[in-house]
């Protein structure tokens, strides 16, 4: 009986013409599929990420919005960082709004479209430190850590972070007022960056994906990481730097500067094997003055460096200062006082200065002459690459400055 069942149907399967799909259907279902595995795959991924930002080793600060993972009050002790589990998945930045009270102090930017400002925000009477992010080249930001009021002072950040600097997309480091943080997860969740933590670190960089450089507070060691995706830092001897002031580090391909500023003076050692080996004192074209302030001292490349006095004159030279060529002064028009040069960025060829009280001056000749491309108070400009560059406000503010023309013009943005 089945066997005649059997052949009844195979004998009207047989007699069914086969007919051609409709024209463009099958391109149709082929797309189709493919957003739904796209789909499936970031929803698995987003999944694994919380996964793993969970079940990491070590202790991490509070998840975004306040309060600890799980109510635990023992994750205000914080944890050496360790290896880079993550990836780049961010789950708890996603959706989140910039608070509205975000004041930013530093930026970094990892590539011309990932960035983070490290800023504060009210909490009740205090003011609670917070990293916010952007993907999209800065059209958009998302809160990526917010810390809470315990989490901001156990960490050193309610004495003041410093700033905040991304070796890679995944990658970064606080320099906090008494401790230096860690993230290898793009900034989700932060810990001790392990030896250099306690280490009065007073200027952090990340020039590139392969190196990071530190100075410590003693002026005597200059910390190295070459993994950024571990805090694996190793110290650097024979930096001796005087004590005290304020540190700049300045490199370029396998050369490296420390600028230690105290008072009216600064102190610039040099080494050109990426911090390993001997160290000299640069000589500087600068004249001392009691009045005046620290000059200013910028890598360009391995091979020139740029320097500005205290009062205003720029000097185009080799990194050790054994040849030196006085250029022009900086002055921005309508101000006649000497103004203290709070930063610098050197980018293929153009020349950003940034001033407290005397806005944003450029040249493209090597300081030989200058022109003023905005007025009023900065602290802080520089250029993500030969076109796009930031510059931040001389007070609090929920807003930079953006270029996106090798600095021809500013338009200011907000973190909104």
């Amino acid at each position: 009986m089945n066997d005649k069942i059997d052949d009844f149907f195979e004998r009207e399967r047989e007699a069914v013409p086969l007919l051609a799909p409709p024209p463009h259907r099958y391109e149709e279902l082929q797309t189709i599929a493919r957003r739904r595995r796209n789909r499936n795959t970031t929803m698995v991924s987003a999944a694994a990420a919380v996964v793993l930002a969970v079940g990491g080793t070590g202790v991490v600060l509070a998840t975004a919005g306040g309060g600890t993972a799980g109510g635990n009050a023992a994750s205000r002790t914080l944890a050496s960082a360790g290896p880079s589990t993550a990836g780049t998945i961010h789950p708890q930045a996603v959706g989140t709004p910039v608070p509205t009270g975000f004041v930013v102090s530093s930026m970094s930017f990892a590539s011309g479209t990932h960035g983070w400002a490290l800023g504060y925000d009210p909490c009740g009477s205090q003011r609670c430190a917070a990293v916010i992010e952007t993907s999209d080249d800065t059209a958009s930001w998302h809160l990526a850590k917010a810390f809470t009021a315990a989490e901001t002072s156990d960490s050193g950040l309610a004495d003041g972070a410093i700033s905040v600097r991304f070796a890679t997309q995944t990658d970064g480091w606080i320099v906090g007022g008494s401790q230096v943080l860690a993230t290898h997860d793009a900034g989700a969740h932060w810990s001790v960056a392990g030896a250099v933590s306690g280490q009065g670190i007073r200027a952090l960089e990340a020039p590139n994906s392969h190196i990071v450089y530190a100075s410590s507070a003693d002026g005597s060691t200059l910390w190295v990481n070459r993994n950024p995706s571990r805090d694996d830092w190793s110290a650097a001897a024979g930096l001796r730097l005087p004590a005290g002031g304020i540190d700049a580090i300045t490199t370029s391909n396998i050369t490296v500067a420390v600028v230690r500023s105290a008072g009216s003076w600064s102190t610039v050692r040099i080494n050109d094997d990426r911090g390993s080996g001997n160290w000299a004192t640069v000589k500087l074209p600068c004249t001392k003055s009691s009045s005046g302030p620290a000059p200013l001292y910028q890598l360009v490349d391995d091979s020139h460096a740029t320097v500005v006095c205290g009062n205003g004159t720029t000097y185009w030279m080799d990194p050790y200062g054994k040849t030196v060529k006085p250029e022009g002064r900086v002055e921005p028009r309508g101000l006649s006082q000497v103004l203290v040069s709070s930063s610098i960025s050197v980018s293929d060829g153009i020349t950003v200065a940034a001033y407290l009280g005397g806005g944003l001056v450029a040249s493209s000749d090597h300081g030989a002459t200058w022109h003023q491309l905005l007025s009023g108070s900065f602290s802080y400009v520089g250029m993500t690459d030969p076109q796009q560059g930031f510059a931040l406000a001389g007070t609090p503010s929920h807003q930079f400055w953006l270029t996106l023309d090798g600095g021809a013009t500013w338009t200011p943005k907000s973190f909104g």
